[in-house]
């Protein structure tokens, strides 16, 4: 489990409760934290440069929502890895993330899959590098997925995914072993059948897709599990 914190942003011009809760979640959301990865308030008032009330606070609303678990003495952290809670996070995502995808195919634009493309360009060119950058890489796989849920345009369903995604970001963490560069190329090949579904208006086309993305993500975030098991 890494002890390092993600590159976080310290305090801005609005309310620091509100910056905190935001850069956390943000980065609970792309992988920057491990399952298990233990929450400490002092870190995170020196790296925002705030109070410990803020961070405090903020930690307390990632726990209500389920992206942190409380422990005694106030001290709290990303909920730990289990296959149980990976399978049932997949359940949700295929549902809302479907849907969402079929009502984008409706509502898409030239312009939208000309940034999906941009996107998925980009993610490219980094899985081409010698050394991958899985971080830029996962930042810009949460761009590419939540632009598409945008075009939606259902902010009921979209508070949904984004709650899905808090749950679930940590376990994308696990992506660091030897087969993750395989599962992130594949996925990315699953990108291109998104943006062709909605490009063609074909529905089923981009579903099918979103869902082999996901669970090929899956299938390697178990595998990744069990090698940390074996040891």
């Amino acid at each position: 489990m890494s002890s390092t914190l993600p590159e976080l942003k310290s305090f801005e011009a609005k309310s620091s409760l509100q910056h905190v809760f935001q850069e956390l979640k943000d980065a609970i959301m792309m992988g920057e934290f491990a399952p298990g990865q233990k929450f400490r308030i002092d870190e995170f008032a020196q790296v925002f440069k705030t109070s410990h009330m803020p961070v405090r606070e903020a930690i307390n609303q990632l726990t209500i929502i389920g992206a942190l678990e409380s422990h005694p003495r106030r001290s709290a952290s990303i909920v730990a890895f289990s296959p149980q809670r990976l399978d049932d996070l997949m359940d949700l995502r295929l549902a809302v993330e479907g849907r969402a995808i079929e009502c984008a195919v409706e509502k898409v634009t030239a312009e939208d899959i000309a940034t999906l493309t941009a996107f998925r360009a980009q993610m490219d060119q980094l899985l081409q590098s010698e050394a991958l950058n899985l971080k830029a890489y996962l930042r810009l796989n949460q761009q590419f997925h939540f632009s598409i849920y945008a075009i939606a345009d259902n902010p009921q369903l979209m508070d949904v995914i984004e709650l899905a995604w808090l749950r679930y970001g940590p376990m994308l963490n696990m992506l660091n072993g030897g087969s993750a560069r395989d599962a992130l190329m594949s996925g990315n090949d699953d990108h291109m059948e998104m943006i062709e579904g909605l490009r063609t208006r074909d529905a089923q086309r981009a579903k099918d897709a979103l869902r082999s993305d996901l669970l090929d993500a899956a299938a390697t975030i178990c595998a990744r599990n069990d090698e940390l098991e074996a040891g």
